[in-house]
């Protein structure tokens, strides 16, 4: 049944939390890219969980350094994953959640000795952990290009494709281990499928994908090394331009060289 404006106060912090099913998350997304009302209440929902979410990490003693923190909510991001991934059918309400997500922060910055904290995700396993989140879209369509150049990098320029179908549906400001990144979220008609592909766009002069990213095989087109591999069910292809300039591209439902059929016709020249 399609989503209506009396669904939205309902669904949108489910879909915050991302415990919506996929087809419903789809559903809502369609609906608030027609609706200006109920576009401007998810994004001011949107912006109270990320301030909710900054809030939580506050709350760390000031001992506590921001990687922590950070590694903190990536944990809580794979949790949720392995209990997606397993259909557990209970979830916590919101607030259950928040609440959980707080006590588990102290616990963490009180309890770990130096030798018991997690290992910190390499960027490309942050990059599917933030496509598993799915957060909401800051911007959608052909408003895409000029808000990247605004919002990111005045000469930021947005990969295009040759020879595939694809649909910009929108994109977002995020971060990736601490580093601002550009996320920009396509559907690609590869076959006879829609899959959703989503580009990690950020500053990668100091990536070394050779040891950052140790599940992926290195592939040379046109000149071009591009490391290429499969994390968490999501295919991952991986490349850096001449000017520092990375690109991380995921899919869910895709393997890394099929994902890697469809990066190998995008321009992703920092130069044109």
């Amino acid at each position: 049944m399609p989503i209506r404006c009396t669904d939205i106060e309902s669904l949108v912090q489910t879909y915050l939390d991302d415990e919506l099913a996929e087809g419903e998350s789809r559903e809502l997304e369609l609906h608030a890219g027609a609706c200006e009302s109920c576009r401007r209440h998810m994004v001011q929902a949107a912006r109270f969980h990320e301030r909710l979410r900054q809030d939580l990490a506050a709350l760390a003693p000031t001992g506590a350094s921001s990687e922590l923190c950070q590694r903190v909510a990536l944990a809580l991001d794979q949790e949720d994953w392995r209990t997606r991934r397993t259909r557990t059918t209970w979830v916590l309400p919101g607030a259950a959640t928040m609440a959980a997500a707080a006590a588990l922060l102290l616990f963490v910055v009180t309890s770990l000795k130096p030798a018991e904290r997690p290992t910190q995700p390499q960027v490309t396993e942050a990059a599917v952990l933030e496509h598993i989140r799915r957060p909401p879209l800051e911007v959608q369509g052909a408003a895409v290009s000029p808000w990247m150049r605004q919002h990111y990098s005045p000469t930021a320029q947005m990969p295009r494709f040759e020879g595939v179908r694809t649909v910009l549906r929108g994109g977002r400001l995020g971060q990736l281990r601490g580093r601002q990144a550009m996320q920009l979220y396509y559907d690609v008609l590869h076959g006879q499928r829609r899959h959703e592909v989503v580009v990690h766009v950020f500053d990668g002069r100091d990536i070394d994908f050779a040891s950052g990213f140790p599940e992926g095989r290195p592939y040379r087109i046109d000149g071009n090394e591009l490391w290429v591999g499969q994390l968490r069910g999501y295919g991952v292809v991986a490349h850096r331009d001449a000017r520092g300039t990375a690109y991380l591209f995921t899919a869910e439902d895709l393997t890394g060289e099929r994902l890697l059929d469809i990066v190998a016709r995008a321009d992703m020249r920092s130069d044109r």
